[in-house]
């Protein structure tokens, strides 16, 4: 179902927000199915918010994302508003609202600090409304480059496995891997009667629950070693 923008209080829209159409044309926008978005197709309107977004999905900790999530309705410079650029909850619930910006963008402050154009308004206004609020650039995004191009691999395995998950699969797949951890291009054939792209798509799963581990900061492949986490259920 599709998320509405929702006016919270005066002074604020809670998101996801539309896109406005002129930003449509003239831009090229990516379209990403995100499980962390409550299996909805989020829209990023650069290849760096794209990649934030699959950054966050590769990282088991944060449960949640949302792309436009909150405007501050007051002008922001000299703009008549502020749309932040996404929006993460991680488990214990903390949620940050975060704007992406190249470090080429920021802009020098007094205390040496660079940060985005108009960052104190943003900050100030934030605060105004109990909401956490940072940023992050190209360069910290493109130091984990590695688990960025995995996801833009796993994750559409990942969300077949969340449309048609298979319980029993899930939990022989994170007992194989259990003892010692096990090579992945063994434990997608481990299960010889189940075709490889559903041992696979479960594989994604489970790594997108935490509940198979690798070092996903460097280039997966067949010899990747995952390791199982039972899941405490």
């Amino acid at each position: 179902m599709e998320t509405q923008p929702m006016r919270a209080a005066a002074g604020y829209t809670v998101g996801p927000l539309p896109i406005p159409h002129k930003r449509q044309v003239r831009q090229n926008l990516f379209r990403i199915f995100s499980p962390k978005a409550g299996m909805r197709v989020v829209i990023a309107e650069s290849r760096l918010e794209a990649d934030a977004i699959f950054l966050i999905e590769g990282q088991p900790q944060y449960t949640w994302l949302c792309e436009q999530p909150f405007r501050i309705d007051r002008p922001i410079g000299k703009k008549p508003f502020c749309t932040l650029d996404l929006a993460v909850r991680d488990c214990d619930g903390n949620e940050t609202l975060y704007e992406i910006k190249p470090e080429d963008h920021l802009e020098d402050r007094s205390d040496g600090r660079r940060v985005p154009p108009n960052w104190d308004a943003i900050v100030s206004a934030c605060d105004e409304f109990g909401r956490n609020v940072s940023f992050m650039t190209d360069r910290e995004i493109y130091e984990r480059e590695a688990l960025i191009e995995n996801w833009r691999f796993l994750l559409p395995f990942a969300v077949m496995g969340y449309e048609d998950p298979d319980a029993e699969l899930s939990k022989q797949l994170v007992n194989l891997a259990s003892v010692g951890g096990i090579r992945l291009g063994d434990l997608i054939i481990a299960e010889p009667t189940i075709p490889e792209r559903v041992v696979l798509s479960h594989v994604a799963m489970l790594l997108h629950k935490g509940q198979l581990t690798g070092d996903l900061d460097s280039r997966i492949n067949s010899g990747s070693i995952l390791k199982g986490v039972p899941s405490e259920a």
